[in-house]
């Protein structure tokens, strides 16, 4: 499956050929009709459109050439097959990212495949190599650590535009994944356990502190890794320290209840 930022650049491309061929001396004094014959247009795409892909670092492009409402020509061109991936490779890839301020979105395997979970839909994820993936018009790549193990994904959107990553490009970190070991346990950590309460532009708010798996969690969700006695961080880098009876989440203070 393309993404769309491939099909708006070979569209664009497309345009630009047929630009330069309607300017040609022979093809602009042509009239179209019902039975135009595209075979010329057609081939000059073919013969331009590659060479343009490549200089705009387009991979693939799906095409399609509109007379009215009838499509004369359609075809994909340098479209990445998906490729079949073994259970251990897909499981590798599950368990829980960070989106932003505790917001977690989560990946899981399932009779064959790969799911990003979205509340209670299931996108299936199609794999075009040992770490990219693709849903619909969406595209998902997962950065791997030396030990193979991933530390994140980007996940690209449909309006994908080089020129401005910063809008189309979502980076989530790891939070936690079935397959990881048991945690330290560190028995000073037990310390931490508890509630704690806070209020915030008028309003009270309350977060949880818990032991499991061996790892502290906050709400039973966002796992903290130490740094020092005291001091641990989420997987996007927001600072929890603990002190006196009381911790502190990034600017927002919390006592104990």
């Amino acid at each position: 499956m393309i993404t769309r930022r491939d099909f708006l650049c070979g569209s664009a491309t497309i345009l630009a050929s047929v630009r330069t061929l309607k300017a040609s001396h022979t093809f602009g004094q042509q009239k179209f009709s019902p039975n135009t014959d595209y075979s010329l247009v057609i081939e000059r795409i073919k013969q331009m459109l590659p060479a343009a892909m490549a200089l705009k670092d387009v991979t693939g492009a799906s095409i399609a050439l509109v007379d009215g409402e009838n499509i004369v020509w359609s075809e994909g061109m340098n479209e990445t097959p998906p490729v079949l991936l073994d259970a251990s490779a897909l499981r590798r890839f599950e368990g829980t990212y960070l989106l932003y301020e505790g917001i977690l979105v989560r990946f899981k395997y399932e009779k064959g495949n790969l799911f990003h979970v979205v509340g209670n839909e299931k996108l299936q994820l199609d794999a075009r190599s040992s770490s990219e993936f693709t849903q619909g018009s969406r595209r998902y790549r997962f950065l791997l650590s030396e030990n193979g193990k991933p530390k994140g994904v980007q996940i690209f959107d449909s309006y994908y535009d080089p020129q401005t990553t910063e809008n189309s490009v979502t980076y989530l970190p790891v939070n936690d994944a079935p397959a990881d070991a048991r945690g330290l346990n560190k028995p000073e950590w037990s310390q931490h356990v508890g509630r704690f309460a806070g209020t915030f532009l008028g309003g009270s708010s309350e977060v949880k502190v818990s032991l499991e798996q061996g790892y502290l969690y906050l709400n039973g969700e966002l796992r903290l890794r130490e740094l020092r006695t005291g001091f641990f961080i989420t997987a996007d880098g927001d600072a929890v320290i603990f002190k006196d009876e009381g911790l502190s989440i990034g600017n927002k203070l919390f006592k104990r209840k």
